[in-house]
């Protein structure tokens, strides 16, 4: 496929995702599990994709994650807007260059409260230019400033 034809795709695949309703039974579900754990909570609503990081692939980056949402129908458009992103021509455009089988894509979706920390940081079990060292990345506040860039 074109680039063209992957962005279409892609934007067609989004669309179904934010405007086709959530079965009945699934948002039921999420509506009474989010409001018991979250109801006045701020939350982070993030991707975790299957195979997302590993030593052959990396897709920091390419899908959605949020940060200080509130409510639970908030929360709900937003883990939409999550399980949409695995659908981005970013996402597809990536999957093809790696040769993975789209067919086999898949997308959690971790909803966590907040904690407003003074610093964030991320840990990698391995630097790729050193495989005998751990990497420590680490800002001041919200970790939006290290992950998103």
């Amino acid at each position: 496929m074109r680039w063209e034809e992957i962005w279409d795709a892609a934007l067609r695949i989004r669309n179904l995702f934010l405007n086709s309703p959530m079965p009945p039974d699934l948002y039921e579900s999420l509506m009474r599990t989010i409001t018991s754990f979250f109801y006045d909570q701020p939350v982070s609503v993030r991707s975790s994709a299957p195979g997302e990081d590993s030593t052959q692939t990396s897709f920091a980056g390419l899908h959605e994650s949020y940060v200080n949402i509130l409510g639970p129908e908030f929360i709900l458009e937003h883990i939409r807007l999550v399980w949409a992103s695995l659908w981005s021509d970013r996402a597809i455009l990536y999957r093809q260059e790696l040769g993975l089988d789209v067919e086999q894509s898949a997308m959690a979706v971790i909803v966590q409260k907040m904690v407003f920390g003074k610093k964030s940081g991320v840990v990698f079990g391995m630097n790729p230019m050193d495989k005998d060292q751990a990497v420590v990345e680490s800002v001041y506040g919200l970790n939006q400033g290290l992950v998103d860039d």
